[in-house]
């Protein structure tokens, strides 16, 4: 009798430890094309193209979307979402509902070892962070995804149009 439930238990029930993989993110796949017409909005630290994004499954909390891009091939790299708020306890309470969202969908793959409010979740070369990193006027929070494997893509691709044969 204890081994018919514990087989209901464990085969039968959803488990707490089931997941999604981390494939896409407000409607839009990691590593497809992209299809929208290219806006660059920014860039990142290391001069990074970002392009705007619309999102199809919004969140309400995040107001700004954008997405890095394969040079030549239009590839989805990362997803960015991302807001700033007034003040840092506003950006830490909004991004506690985030993970709380995220751990619902990923929860077996969160790292559980971050450094400050970090969350982090990571499946093969595929990672999701959300943060509120500190700033000087505003407190912004941001959340992205990120293909390893696509970002190796960008980076062949612009070497690609760069000499670097007297290396």
């Amino acid at each position: 009798m204890k081994k018919l439930l514990l087989f209901i238990a464990v085969f039968l029930t959803p488990s707490a430890f089931s997941t999604e993989l981390i494939e896409s993110a407000f409607g839009v796949k990691l590593g497809s094309t992209f299809t929208e017409t290219k806006v660059k909005i920014g860039s990142t630290s290391g001069e990074i193209p970002l392009y705007r994004l619309t999102p199809k499954n919004p969140v309400s909390s995040l107001k700004n979307y954008a997405v890095i891009l394969t040079p030549k091939s239009d590839q989805i790299v990362e997803i960015w979402a991302w807001n700033k708020f007034s003040d840092g306890a506003k950006c830490k309470q909004t991004l506690k509902q985030i993970e709380a969202a995220l751990d619902r969908k990923y929860l077996s793959l969160k790292n559980e070892y971050t450094f400050g409010g970090m969350a982090l979740y990571s499946e093969g070369e595929r990672t999701i962070k959300a943060d509120c990193p500190i700033s000087f006027g505003s407190d912004p929070l941001y959340l992205q995804y990120k293909d390893k494997t696509q970002d190796a893509l960008r980076i062949s691709e612009k070497n690609e149009s760069e000499n670097l044969q007297g290396l």
